[in-house]
């Protein structure tokens, strides 16, 4: 069976896409929202085909801190490859508590790859004012990605 990294390796661009909670949307109808775990459908841009699935693992508490101070918050995001039809975790995303403000120190979101147990790179938001730029960076902390 081919790796996660085979399955990504032909692949452009993916496109993420987050799952509607019912409860959430009932919640926030009636001016209080409840955080639910996330879930997010991760798929080729190009073809529609669902490769990932990906489902916010942080406890109740964790995750209604998010609506209160949402860069403050930790969370962590088990991903699966779902590619033809396997349920197999192979990234693990965490981010860990920490106190940011404005536009200092902005939060890192740290990815694992479960199969092999090593970091393999990280989310960063550089600090900018006003701008909603994140950088994927390799373990190296070579910059991979610039996302807008």
């Amino acid at each position: 069976m081919d790796s996660w990294a085979d399955i990504l390796a032909p692949r452009q661009k993916l496109m993420i896409k987050e799952k509607a909670s019912v409860i959430e949307a009932v919640t926030a109808m009636m001016g209080q929202e409840i955080e639910m775990a996330n879930k997010y459908e991760i798929k080729d841009k190009e073809t529609g085909e669902q490769l990932f699935f990906a489902v916010e693992t942080g406890s109740c508490c964790k995750r209604q801190c998010q609506t209160v101070c949402p860069d403050c918050a930790p969370f962590s995001l088990d991903v699966m490859l779902t590619h033809e039809g396997r349920n197999e975790k192979v990234f693990k995303m965490e981010k860990p508590w920490s106190v940011a403000c404005c536009c200092f120190n902005r939060p890192k979101v740290t990815i694992y790859d479960v199969l092999a147990d090593a970091e393999i790179g990280s989310v960063t938001q550089p600090w900018m004012l006003c701008n909603m730029k994140f950088e994927v960076l390799s373990v190296g902390l070579m910059s991979v990605e610039q996302l807008e």
